[in-house]
């Protein structure tokens, strides 16, 4: 069982809320994936599964790297761990609100598959607004997964110098974004027009970023 089968099982996360909560951008984003998608997702399902497996991919890798850096964070003195601690918070809600753009329209893989299953990933039934958002929001789960692996590099680099008695300038942690601005998603918006069938690679080379 994949630990995105398990997710979709948490009690204690509601993914319907957390996308209920979205800003304006994301919803936008979303809506904007399925007009320009829902046909051919309909019509031929399995031509989107490299793009949903690349989503799954890049926050898995970014999940991971969340994990690592709470289980480091004790290492830190209080001064040195606590914007560490604000970044973590900021990482993780980004990730679940990219998250909750899969699962909220997922459900595990049932024994018997069929009608209306559109595609199953990593043993998740993966629905229509599921598939049109891990297309659309794959640039920023890959911005997701650098941004926790810079964290999580400069987490390191100042554990090693607190251990040596060294002092480190101010932290280089990005700024806050509390969501999505107006350009960010209109840009998306025109790049979701240009077609599935370039997928994450076309959102990749437009380089658009949260």
């Amino acid at each position: 069982m994949s630990s995105w089968t398990d997710l979709t099982r948490e009690p204690m996360i509601a993914w319907n809320t957390i996308k209920a909560s979205w800003s304006a951008g994301w919803k936008a984003l979303e809506a904007n994936a399925i007009a320009s998608y829902e046909a051919m997702i309909v019509r031929d399902p399995e031509a989107f599964r490299p793009s949903v497996e690349a989503f799954f991919t890049e926050m898995q890798a970014a999940r991971e790297n969340l994990t690592r850096i709470a289980a480091k964070l004790g290492q830190l003195p209080d001064d040195e761990r606590r914007p560490f601690q604000k970044q973590l918070g900021y990482l993780l809600d980004r990730w679940r609100t990219l998250a909750a753009g899969v699962l909220a329209d997922s459900k595990p893989a049932p024994s018997v598959q069929g009608p209306p299953v559109v595609l199953i990933v990593v043993g998740v039934i993966v629905g229509l607004a599921a598939i049109a958002w891990a297309v659309a929001a794959y640039q920023y789960a890959v911005n997701l997964r650098e941004q926790t692996a810079l964290t999580e590099k400069e987490l390191d680099a100042r554990i090693l110098a607190s251990r040596e008695g060294r002092q480190l300038p101010a932290t280089t942690l990005p700024p806050k974004s509390s969501g999505m601005a107006a350009t960010g998603w209109l840009m998306l918006a025109g790049v979701i027009a240009a077609g599935v069938f370039f997928g994450p690679k076309l959102l990749e080379q437009v380089g658009v970023k949260a």
